[in-house]
């Protein structure tokens, strides 16, 4: 009998264990999972962010003459014209985030080339004039 009581003692200390352990791994993982989706949802937000920052005249300027000296054919083309146009605007700029990348030099040379370069410039710089004569 008192071995069989010892054995039953074991097995609901085995059970109990195996139960605190299940429920430990199951709120493990649903904390790395909320971490993982905060984590998108961030990345997310500023990737969303970043799309909507408007090109400044500079940077529209800088593209098209990165389109005239890499033109279609080269090996990462788009590549090139992101590190020309930060080279140009950002030359001394450390945050990434104000940096552009391939995509966003090719979704700006696309739309500047069907709606027009206001369609994506900044709309201080859109609303400056063009010439840079000083009135008399």
């Amino acid at each position: 009998n008192d071995v069989t009581q010892s054995l039953e003692l074991v097995q609901d200390s085995v059970i109990q264990t195996r139960e605190k352990l299940k429920q430990s791994t199951e709120e493990h993982n649903r904390k790395r999972q909320a971490r993982r989706d905060a984590a998108a949802k961030k990345a997310a937000e500023q990737a969303k962010a970043k799309a909507m920052k408007p090109w400044t005249r500079e940077e529209l300027s800088a593209l098209a003459k990165g389109v005239k000296k890499y033109p279609p054919g080269g090996g990462n083309r788009w590549d090139a014209i992101a590190t020309f146009v930060n080279g140009l605007c950002h030359q001394g700029d450390e945050e990434e985030e104000n940096r552009r990348n391939r995509e966003e030099c090719i979704e700006a040379y696309n739309t500047a080339a069907t709606q027009g370069p206001t369609a994506i410039v900044a709309p201080a710089a859109a609303a400056a004039p063009a010439s840079s004569s000083s009135p008399a």
